[in-house]
């Protein structure tokens, strides 16, 4: 694939007012671009070049969270407004067809698990928006559908995550993972080899409020983790229900979130995911700040490990996380291994800013500094 045929999207948002002025009607545009040019994608059928959507929502302000995994363009619409039900898209963006909408109180986020399965994330429940059990359905691809449909009315399996305390209110979840299932780096830079997409990392971020303070969890879980257990299931399989017993304890890494932004969030890609950790004072007058590269990759751990070589920075972790926080019904221990590379940045002068954020390539990092709300400088490593 050339690199001018990589494709982005962008919409444009209009509205009216019903006829009883209780909902808007909001009409949606989303344009089909390649990312060099600017111009239509050249792999669109059929002249599509604008996909037409509408909602009818409470309130004429809409968030869209895009993603796009080989010839799936996915989009979740959330109005703001209390009584309005988020909506997840998906098109065969390429043919401009409708392929799934599921539209549910309890949609929160979602991330393409393969190239024809899909990963929702909720931590509510449309019965009981009380309940505190993080869950990730799968939903099938394979078999579109132009129905709008509820979440829970049609899915192949739901992974249950650790139940948070009935005391705790549900805030949010998020999964990022990063490239999508169908990506395969740029022929022109002759790369010998990349990652599989089973070893994909899915990290997937659960916040509840407690006692009026917000608090995160991260949970670290490759592809193959869930895949095993949904490749696992019996052909035309629905509804049927992963306890986290079952899937978490050996196949994930389970802890108190670690720094990263909720902005500049592209700290997952392939297998490993990048924290930058601020410490105290160091001799310069200034904090210290370290990198930290967890990578999950499992195959070049044994290699590691059957070379017998240990290397400066790095860390293997084969010890069980135990979580025992009481904002969960029991403890919670996870032991899936994987390895942390850690760097500390050279001394700041007392005038230098210190870095706030950090994202990550296939061999790059990304060192962003924010000073102002408009001005952020980036520096970019190399590994």
């Amino acid at each position: 694939m050339r690199v001018s045929w990589y494709m982005f999207s962008y919409s444009e948002t209009s509205y009216s007012p019903t006829h009883n002025n209780t909902k808007s009607h909001v009409r949606i545009r989303i344009h089909l671009r390649s990312i060099t040019t600017g111009q239509v994608h050249p792999s669109v059928i059929d002249g599509v070049r604008i996909i037409h959507h509408h909602l009818d929502v409470q309130c004429h302000l809409v968030d869209l969270s895009l993603q796009i995994s080989s010839n799936f363009l996915g989009v979740l619409f959330t109005a703001q407004g209390e009584k309005s039900i988020p909506e997840l898209t998906v098109w065969n963006w390429k043919k401009g067809e409708l392929i799934l909408t599921r539209s549910s109180s309890e949609i929160a986020t979602f991330a393409f698990l393969t190239s024809s399965l899909m990963l929702v994330g909720t931590v509510k429940n449309e019965a009981n928006l009380r309940v505190t059990e993080p869950r990730l359905f799968v939903l099938d691809l394979s078999k579109p559908s132009a129905i709008k449909v509820t979440l829970t009315s049609d899915y192949v399996c739901v992974f249950g995550l650790p139940p948070f305390d009935r005391t705790v209110s549900p805030v949010d979840i998020v999964i990022r993972s990063d490239p999508s299932p169908g990506w395969k780096p740029n022929p022109e830079s002759h790369i010998p080899f990349f990652i599989t997409h089973g070893q994909r990392l899915f990290l997937i971020t659960t916040e509840v409020e407690e006692k009026k303070k917000h608090v995160s969890y991260d949970l670290f879980a490759p592809a193959n983790t869930l895949l095993s257990h949904v490749t696992a299931l019996p052909p035309q399989t629905s509804r049927h229900v992963i306890n986290w017993d079952t899937w978490g304890p050996t196949g994930t890494r389970f802890l108190k979130s670690l720094p990263h932004s909720q902005i500049w969030t592209g700290n997952v890609f392939g297998s490993r995911f990048v924290s930058l950790i601020t410490s105290p004072i160091g001799a310069a007058g200034q904090p210290l700040q370290t990198i930290q590269m967890w990578d999950f990759n499992h195959l070049a751990m044994k290699r590691a490990m059957a070379s017998g070589l240990e290397k400066e920075h790095v860390r293997r972790v084969n010890d069980t996380t135990v979580v025992k926080d009481k904002v969960f019904v029991k403890t919670i221990r996870t032991s899936l291994p994987y390895s942390v590379t850690t760097r500390t940045l050279p001394p700041r002068s007392p005038q230098e800013p210190a870095f706030t954020d950090v994202m990550c390539g296939e061999d790059t990092i990304f060192l962003v500094r924010s000073i102002t709300n408009k001005c952020h400088y980036l520096r970019v490593l190399n590994f």
